[in-house]
């Protein structure tokens, strides 16, 4: 999210991560877990000065790309709320701000409209969110140091779950990742005090039937303030929309087609606290590469990329005897003041080289004045990296890719 000029439209900054977690547990009417940032002396400067927000929400895909513009108002309580800009965009449906009756006075409608969508995951992204920070880190959300906060949403879960299980990894050409590698990490994870999530968590979005009979059995020594719930995982093909309860939850992410990998709360309904009919409540996705390799990517065109990459790591060990590995970075690396993560890095074990993959996806200037501030700070932390340009057409996609091709054996061979 960006602070820009009312008059001029021109950016000022950008929110910094605390800024932006700030504002969007107002915009939802949470407590503040962040500390150090007074929200109500911020958004106060704001509106004197006339300083808009500029949501991030939509992918950059050119001059003319979609962008969702808030500006502040005050009520006659002088509570400050934001509105959107009625010639701006509307808001993506995986947006924190999407809703049409959302603002901090009115904050029921904007959390019901947020959990009856699919949760963005990657922006949850926090280079403080490793789970392997604490030795048993739990879904509670009561500790006023915002670490659990980060753990109790279920896009910092998967994030969480998915680099513990290094789904977003491959040690060798031949190594293969599975869903069912969660089990493991979950074990790591507490539900409820004394209850792992490994004990109600399955790897399957389709078996659900030892879960009921385990939540049954659970259900009489759970705490009293929370229903008994599990969680359940699995890999779908296909962007559909399906009902929940009732409530129609969007599967997928704009632009990204299938296959997505889903993790859901399975639990009974809030209206039958003591009923032992458990369903699939809330979910979140990410796409990846393929049913047989769920390895997270943030577009089709890192998609593309990750097969080509696997294709060379095959080749590399076949021609020239290099056995390369291949990891998606799903944390932020600090350096400095800056936050940075690349798309894709490429490791050889034995002459310890590495080689980041940034694929270059958008022409816009922002994006372009962005990728020109971060790439340098990349290229500090590996060997060396290669832009991967693949915002051109088809044909200039597969020269990029043929290109990106000749680079990688020029590198490690």
């Amino acid at each position: 999210m960006d602070v820009i000029n009312k008059t001029t439209a021109q950016t000022i900054r950008t929110l910094t991560e605390v800024e932006r977690n700030a504002i969007t547990q107002y915009v939802l009417g949470e407590t503040l877990s962040t500390t150090g940032i007074k929200i109500q002396e911020l958004l106060t400067r704001w509106h004197e000065n006339k300083r808009w927000i500029k949501c991030d929400c939509h992918p950059r895909t050119g001059a003319g790309s979609l962008q969702s513009i808030e500006h502040l108002k005050k009520n006659d309580a002088g509570t400050l709320y934001f509105v959107r800009n009625s010639s701006s965009a509307m808001h993506s449906e995986l947006c924190a701000f999407h809703s049409e009756s959302r603002s901090a006075p009115r904050v029921t409608a904007a959390r019901k409209t947020l959990k009856s969508c699919v949760l963005n995951f990657h922006g949850e992204i926090s280079s403080k969110g490793a789970a392997a920070s604490s030795p048993n880190p739990t879904r509670s959300n009561n500790s006023a140091d915002g670490t659990s906060q980060r753990r109790s949403s279920l896009g910092s879960l998967m994030l969480n779950l998915m680099n513990e299980a290094a789904l977003n990894r491959l040690s060798n050409h031949n190594d293969k990742v599975y869903v069912a590698s969660l089990n493991e990490p979950a074990k790591r994870f507490e539900v409820a005090k004394g209850i792992s999530l490994e004990s109600v968590f399955v790897p399957s979005l389709t078996t659900s039937g030892w879960l009921d009979q385990r939540l049954s059995e659970l259900a009489g020594g759970w705490p009293k303030k929370s229903r008994p719930y599990g969680m359940m995982a699995g890999v779908v093909n296909t962007v559909e929309r399906q009902s929940y309860l009732g409530s129609r939850t969007h599967l997928g992410h704009p632009l990204t087609t299938g296959p997505y990998l889903v993790l859901g709360t399975y639990t009974n309904k809030t209206s039958e606290p003591g009923s032992r009919n458990f369903y699939l409540m809330r979910i979140v996705t990410i796409p990846v590469v393929d049913v047989s390799w769920p390895m997270p990517v943030e577009s089709n065109l890192e998609r593309e990329v990750a097969k080509k990459l696997k294709q060379l790591m095959y080749s590399m060990q076949q021609d020239y005897n290099i056995e390369l590995s291949l990891e998606k970075p799903l944390i932020d690396t600090a350096v400095g003041k800056d936050l940075v993560r690349c798309d894709f890095v490429l490791k050889d074990s034995t002459s310890k080289k590495t080689l980041a993959i940034e694929v270059m996806g958008y022409k816009d200037d922002e994006y372009l004045d962005r990728k020109d501030r971060q790439i340098p700070i990349m290229r500090t932390l590996y060997t060396s990296l290669i832009e991967v340009e693949m915002s051109g057409t088809e044909e200039q996609k597969k020269k990029s890719l043929k290109t990106m091709s000749i680079e990688v054996r020029k590198f490690f061979s």
